[in-house]
């Protein structure tokens, strides 16, 4: 079973599912030994807290298939990764991105300058050239070294706040058409919203909301998305901010008090044996040989 077919079951497993961003491998594999179906890599937690740069389109596909790779090659759980606006070139794109292990992408409808989906002064381009964009990277599918008809091409749109909903539902029209096998609504702050959009693309094109804390939309619940036809709730940053908020708790602590005993205390310091069973490492039974033998290349 390819990563894409992974990917593909998982929604169809879940009503809705539940997708949630990772950071790096470790925060993957936490989030696939608490029983979640797939993950997904997000170009703003990328940017911010691995690179330490805004989300403005700097990133690389380089940066981003190194990411991916790195997830992939120990965690089994599907993974969908950010795109942007496809590099200039949406079919290597794609070839790439399977290569690395990813199970689809999204990819957006804002120009080369891009900004985060939930941030005002964002600019499109237009229906026929994000178009092209889609039909490039469905040719990704098949024309790389490797091949996975299943890889899901996502497409994304941010019409709605330089075009208004009617336009942008116009567009996701318009995306499914040219070969898109999912849609991402950017930034939708009404629940009719996604029923509209729903009804506009038929029973079986996967639909995904951006439920981002701080965004333009409220924190609807998964239950109150899947009412109205969503199939895949994305909290993308949100184990990203936890991490912040808590070390910077952390930081505070450690400079005022001059100890971690507290945090030992309150259980917030796990021992070394609970990261090392998610790593699924046993000092006793591993050595260099079993551990290059469980990696995937």
């Amino acid at each position: 079973m390819t990563a894409g077919s992974k990917f593909k079951q998982a929604i169809r497993n879940n009503k809705p599912l539940q997708l949630l961003g990772v950071l790096n491998p470790y925060m993957a594999l936490q989030l696939q030994k608490s029983g979640f179906d797939a993950a997904y890599l997000s170009g703003g937690g990328l940017a911010c807290f691995t690179h330490g740069i805004p989300d403005v389109g700097v990133l690389t596909m380089t940066d981003f298939t190194d990411a991916i790779y790195k997830i992939t090659r120990v965690c089994n759980t599907p993974l969908l990764a950010d795109c942007d606006t496809g590099f200039g070139n949406p079919e290597k794109c794609v070839q790439e991105y399977i290569k690395a292990g990813a199970a689809g992408l999204h990819i957006e409808d804002q120009t080369e300058d891009k900004r985060c989906g939930h941030l005002d002064g964002k600019s499109t381009v237009s229906t026929a050239e994000m178009v092209e964009r889609i039909k490039q990277a469905v040719k990704g599918k098949t024309s790389g070294e490797i091949k996975d008809d299943d890889f899901m091409i996502m497409a994304r749109t941010d019409a709605l706040a330089t075009e208004g909903f009617n336009a942008a539902v116009s567009r996701i029209v318009s995306y499914v058409e040219a070969g898109a096998d999912a849609v991402f609504a950017e930034a939708m702050p009404d629940l009719e919203q996604y029923k509209r959009i729903r009804e506009a693309i038929g029973p079986d094109v996967p639909l995904l909301a951006n439920v981002t804390e701080y965004g333009k939309i409220d924190l609807f619940t998964s239950h109150e998305l899947a009412e109205q036809g969503v199939d895949i709730v994305l909290y993308p940053v949100s184990l990203a901010r936890g991490m912040h908020g808590v070390l910077e708790n952390w930081l505070t602590e450690i400079k005022d008090t001059g100890t971690t005993q507290g945090m030992v205390d309150r259980g917030e310091l796990r021992p070394r044996s609970e990261y090392n069973a998610v790593i699924d490492y046993d000092p006793d039974r591993d050595d260099r040989e079993t551990v290059l033998a469980k990696l995937k290349v």
